[in-house]
């Protein structure tokens, strides 16, 4: 049964967890992921609200890999894994911590699996519980690309078929190019606990132009039996504007996209002709 986001229960939820944190989450917001049982979280975090002795006051274990890190980055951490305990919290899990395991991929407690994204002062969300087979979460949120990182993209996340479909929409080629990094990063943590390696962009590229909040990227090669070249995956997406004070100009954008995989076994070997 899907978690409706307008529910009395769900905000009231969300809203302890905005208060927890002593104003290091603005607000928490609720969506529709279109996964039945799952539940999106957005949020907007306050860098300045940072505070080492948070990890401690709120009960959240500082892993290792943050010992040196800059405040900017364990208050990304914090914020996501915050998000994360909201996430939980909002699904009746009992909960526990959420901690980085190889490549930097949350591993979560037993019974849920979820991802989790920041950009910015931006974090977002997706988790649910885990009934029978293993499914695989992604997500990802991001400011629609400026001139400079516009043409990183183009050039260094894109295929020349991504590039002509972005090209096709001339007015919107930040936000189509936005999205469809977006949704690359989304598919590959989605992927990585199949096929545990680090995937190339060119790996996956644009099958149609964007619409309608529904973006199908198509893999250019195998990285798993079970995930053939050719393999079609359907990811949604959100755009809106930013929000006054966020940090960002007023009339920048940001985009979140996210997707749930259901590994696949690969079928059986042919046999060989006789």
């Amino acid at each position: 049964m899907a978690l409706r986001p307008e529910s009395p229960d769900l905000q009231k939820r969300l809203a302890a967890e905005v208060a927890r944190p002593q104003g290091l989450i603005a607000g928490i917001d609720a969506l529709d992921p279109g996964i039945a049982g799952a539940v999106l979280l957005r949020a907007r975090f306050r860098p300045d609200r940072y505070r080492p002795e948070l990890f401690r006051e709120l009960g959240l274990d500082r892993p290792e890999q943050l010992a040196r890190a800059v405040p900017k980055r364990c208050c990304e951490y914090l914020a996501g894994r915050l998000l994360a305990r909201a996430a939980l919290a909002a699904l009746g899990h009992p909960g526990g911590p959420v901690l980085p395991g190889p490549g930097r991929a949350p591993v979560w407690p037993a019974g849920a699996a979820g991802s989790i994204s920041h950009s910015g002062d931006l974090c977002a969300c997706l988790a649910l519980r885990m009934a029978g087979k293993p499914v695989h979460p992604g997500v990802d949120v991001e400011t629609v690309a400026d001139a400079r990182n516009l043409d990183a993209i183009l050039k260094l996340c894109c295929t020349p078929a991504d590039r002509a479909l972005i090209a096709a929409d001339p007015d919107r080629t930040a936000l189509r190019a936005t999205l469809l990094f977006s949704a690359k990063e989304a598919l590959y943590k989605a992927l990585y606990p199949v096929f545990r390696k680090v995937a190339p962009f060119e790996v996956a590229e644009l099958a149609a132009p964007p619409s309608d909040g529904l973006l199908h990227l198509r893999l250019t090669a195998e990285l798993h039996p079970s995930l053939p070249a050719g393999g079609v995956f359907a990811l949604r997406y959100l755009t809106w504007a930013a929000a006054q004070g966020s940090g960002q100009g007023h009339g920048d954008r940001q985009v979140l996209t996210w997707i749930l995989h259901e590994p696949q076994q690969p079928g059986p070997a042919p046999k060989p002709k006789t």
